[in-house]
């Protein structure tokens, strides 16, 4: 668990898309999508009424678990139209 960073200083302050349950919903919708989020920086969610972010260690997970199902749809793509 990392400390809050970005400026933020309560959970309501947190654009919707670095909300940790925009990440989850959309690696089960859009693996692709969750990717620029990821990238481009912090993901937040609340523990115990605290903000805290992703640490280093859960975004690496969740970036590769995305850039697999991500990799898996384009096979799968690419075999129905061949």
């Amino acid at each position: 668990m990392e400390a809050k960073s970005g400026g933020y200083s309560s959970y309501e302050q947190v654009p919707w898309f670095r909300k940790s349950w925009v990440i989850l919903l959309g690696f089960f919708v859009f693996a692709p999508a969750t990717l620029y989020p990821l990238f481009s920086g912090d993901i937040y969610y609340q523990k115990k009424g605290q903000l805290v972010t992703y640490t280093k260690t859960q975004k690496i997970v969740t970036i590769v678990l995305c850039t697999w199902v991500s990799l898996a749809i384009v096979v799968k793509v690419a075999n129905a139209l061949t």
